[in-house]
């Protein structure tokens, strides 16, 4: 089996947010929402991610950008944004998605995710790394989120 369908039987198997899997060892799993834990797993794995495959619940633009910025070769997605399979797409990464809409709605369900729409007009994966690193550091922070468009 390989990395990417290891990685996508762990992920439905164990009903786990994502997983992280290279040279068939999982390198990293994840529970929560949102993509805190997924940079945070990033993060600690640096240069061991380069070459791992990625199977995730939900793909947007925000999780797309941090893939290509770690060296994810593949990913696997129950729910990807358009934005995010033609990030991947224009890096040459492979992406096996289950379905696909145009956008990643807040958790409420009546907006844009604000990490779909930090990451919208962001071509260079680096930057949207430290945008994102910057938001999840003013939520931290109490910073409230900025109004909706």
């Amino acid at each position: 089996m390989n990395d990417l369908a290891e990685a996508r039987r762990i992920l439905d198997s164990e009903n786990l947010a994502f997983v992280m899997v290279r040279d068939g060892r999982v390198l990293a799993r994840g529970t929560g929402d949102g993509v805190r834990e997924l940079l945070t797993a990033l993060d600690q794995l640096g240069a061991e991610a380069r070459g791992a495959s990625l199977a995730d619940k939900v793909v947007g633009k925000a999780v797309a950008c941090l893939a290509a910025h770690a060296g994810i070769v593949a990913v696997d997605a129950r729910l990807a944004s358009e934005s995010a399979v033609r990030h991947l797409q224009a890096r040459g990464i492979p992406m096996r998605v289950a379905a696909t809409v145009p956008h990643i709605l807040n958790r409420r369900g009546d907006g844009l995710c604000p990490l779909e729409q930090l990451t919208q007009q962001i071509a260079e994966p680096a930057i949207a790394v430290a945008k994102l690193r910057e938001f999840i550091a003013d939520r931290e922070a109490g910073v409230p989120l900025p109004p909706s468009p």
